[in-house]
């Protein structure tokens, strides 16, 4: 079925629409299922994992995450000075790509090779020879997943950095025995904090500070991972260039973010808020600061197939079951 239908899809492979910020969230109210990419700073480590837990909470692109800290993308996002990454909505055809995502338990295997990922920029622009090398590094780590949420894709931390991928200066460095500061057997905790974030700005237009209570700082020598108040206070902005580089989804790289060539959306979006680690899981407060979808899944306001032969994006009933969201 998806050999057909991915044939139609990709027909319009250079045709995308930008979507406008007041529409943002029009892409995450059926909760689809998506592939969530994520790399390092120092551009030695890309992380591939699904994620069904994601949750719309207003209509301009802020919505709820949960990840387990187990998973080695937790620690690669929160490792990052700016924490992005970008969210790729697959179509039906991929629930056994997505599946073997999750499943790969090798600790040689390159997913991206190992499955045919094809990756690129959000927006479908291509990546360039430096970056593809980046991605062709990347070797895999499985861990068991407990939460019907498979991932991840890891680095060893001693392969070279890739200078495209990231020009962030004074990133944290991770100094615990884990590659990224945190072990499956680790928890994560964060201190309380009473500041907020300003709720009369416009999620697009906010600073890309996080507020106090999110900053999150590696291990320390008991591996558990803390919050750093010590951050520019609620309104002090960052420079221009760290804000652009968020922004700016034509130089994605360089915010160290890549997207899924095969999937029908992408979303770049940054943690707003660290709020909880319930449960071992990460309750993120996210938005999304830019997002592109195909053609034929766009009407102009709604994010669903424009014609009977084009495949729905994918909803998750757990144990392994998925279904489609598709209009009636």
């Amino acid at each position: 079925f998806f050999s057909c239908t991915h044939d139609l899809m990709m027909a319009d492979r250079g045709v995308s629409v930008v979507v406008q910020p007041h529409l943002f969230s029009r892409l995450l109210y059926a909760n689809p299922v998506c592939m969530l990419t994520c790399c390092s700073d120092d551009g030695t480590v890309c992380t591939l994992m699904t994620i069904s837990w994601i949750t719309a909470i207003n209509n301009h692109g802020l919505f709820f995450v949960s990840m387990n800290t187990k998973r080695s993308t937790a620690g690669v996002l929160m490792s990052k000075e700016v924490k992005t990454f970008v969210l790729s909505v697959p179509v039906k055809g991929m629930e056994e790509l997505l599946k073997k995502i999750g499943k790969c338990s090798s600790t040689d295997t390159n997913k991206f090779d190992q499955f045919g990922i094809e990756c690129c920029r959000p927006g479908w622009t291509p990546l360039s020879e430096a970056e593809q090398t980046m991605l062709n590094r990347c070797v895999s780590r499985s861990a068991p997943d407990d939460d019907g949420q498979p991932t991840i894709q890891t680095c060893p931390p001693n392969l070279p950095t890739v200078a495209v991928v990231s020009s962030t200066a004074g990133s944290s460095s991770v100094t615990s025995d884990s590659p990224h500061g945190i072990t499956p057997a680790q928890s994560i905790t964060f201190a309380q904090s009473s500041n907020q974030c300003d709720p009369s700005v416009v999620p697009w237009e906010r600073d890309l500070e996080p507020c106090a209570s999110e900053e999150f700082q590696p291990s320390d020598s008991h591996g558990t991972a803390q919050v750093n108040k010590d951050i520019p206070a609620q309104g002090q902005r960052r420079s221009a260039h760290k804000k652009q580089k968020v922004c700016d989804a034509t130089d994605s790289m360089q915010s160290g973010v890549v997207a899924i060539s095969d999937c029908v959306a992408h979303l770049v979006c940054i943690v707003d808020r660290v709020l909880d680690d319930s449960d071992g899981h990460l309750q993120l407060k996210c938005r999304v600061t830019s997002a592109h979808v195909r053609k034929g899944y766009w009407t102009g306001n709604t994010f669903k197939p424009t014609a009977a032969d084009l495949p729905p994006y994918l909803t998750f009933f757990g144990g392994g079951e998925f279904g489609v969201a598709q209009p009636l």
